[in-house]
């Protein structure tokens, strides 16, 4: 079974009790979602979470609830959308809300203005009735919001999986027909020494996000074509900061977190809850490559072995 809706509601329920409020049948599912639900059950579901003591163990017993299959989980699955497109937008949704440091929550309503509909109807219309919209409305949206169309249409795939070429050479993301339109460069590094990379994500605007799927060796331990996709990384740093479009930091996650984002399991702009803590001048220091033993020496205790060591690597080759 899919969990789609039952994540959904959870994304509900956790702010809810997060924020101190007691859960209810409108504030968890709504005047308008709770139309295709048996109200009784809802009732018994809202009760059962509501008797646990706790803020923690609130949100873990409903957590452990919403992850299996039991009487909750196939009624929401089966009944509280009208269509799979409604059920994929809302996971979609869910997914874009869960960002730390973005208070403004979307909804329906609001995505429909975002999107440029003449009405709310135009969205809402595939939650009431249970005709689902055709390919190219579902294609349109998709593209709007940086969604893995086969995912929108089909279930296929991942939701957020890229349809950007593998780029190799870094520097080459400078070529690409659409450089221009991209707002925002986003660095993130995968916090495993000996697999260190590099994974770049695009924003364009509120909402949209992308990322090449190819993610860049960030260590030194590699072979010639290891140092030339190093180098090239250099190259593209360097020419992104003369453009003024260099970050102002990077983004450090665990192996995990850096899988899901980049094979398109989570929303790209999801990056901002983990915040920059890699190293605010990471990306700056690297491409300012140390000078004396002293600089080295300071690069070393703030960066490690590895940051020197990649350094080392792009003197060798420019010295060539």
């Amino acid at each position: 079974m899919d969990f789609f809706t039952s994540s959904i509601i959870g994304g509900v329920v956790y702010d809810l009790i997060k924020e101190g409020v007691k859960l209810s049948i409108k504030n968890v599912f709504g005047e308008f979602y709770s139309i295709n639900l048996d109200g009784n059950i809802c009732n018994e579901f809202i009760e059962e979470i509501n008797s646990i003591e706790g803020v923690e163990s609130k949100v873990a017993y409903s957590s452990n609830l919403l992850n299996e299959e039991n009487r909750y989980t196939v009624m929401f699955e089966q009944d509280m959308h009208k269509t799979s497109f409604a059920k994929r937008l809302d996971y979609i949704i869910t997914l874009m809300n869960d960002r730390s440091n973005f208070r403004e929550k979307i909804n329906v309503e609001k995505l429909g203005k975002i999107l440029g509909f003449s009405s709310v109807n135009d969205l809402k219309k595939y939650y009431l009735f249970s005709e689902e919209p055709s390919y190219e409305f579902i294609e349109n949206l998709a593209i709007k919001l940086g969604v893995n169309v086969e995912w929108m249409q089909f279930g296929l795939g991942d939701p957020f999986k890229s349809m950007l070429p593998s780029i190799y050479i870094a520097d080459q993301i400078l070529q690409q027909e659409d450089f221009m339109d991209v707002q925002e460069f986003i660095f993130v590094i995968d916090d495993e020494p000996c697999i260190r990379k590099l994974g770049v994500i695009r924003r364009f605007d509120k909402f949209k996000y992308d990322y090449y799927p190819h993610a860049f060796i960030f260590r030194a331990d590699v072979g010639g074509t290891g140092e030339s996709e190093l180098f090239s990384v250099y190259v593209f740093l360097k020419k992104l900061n003369s453009m003024g479009k260099m970050p102002s930091g990077v983004y450090k996650v665990s192996d995990k977190q850096f899988s899901e984002l980049f094979n398109g399991k989570v929303y790209p702009g999801s990056i901002e809850k983990y915040g920059q803590d890699g190293g605010t001048y990471l990306l700056d220091d690297f491409i300012d490559l140390y000078h004396s033993e002293e600089e080295k020496k300071k690069y070393l205790n703030w960066y490690g072995q590895g940051f020197v060591d990649c350094q080392e690597r792009i003197k060798t080759k420019i010295s060539y």
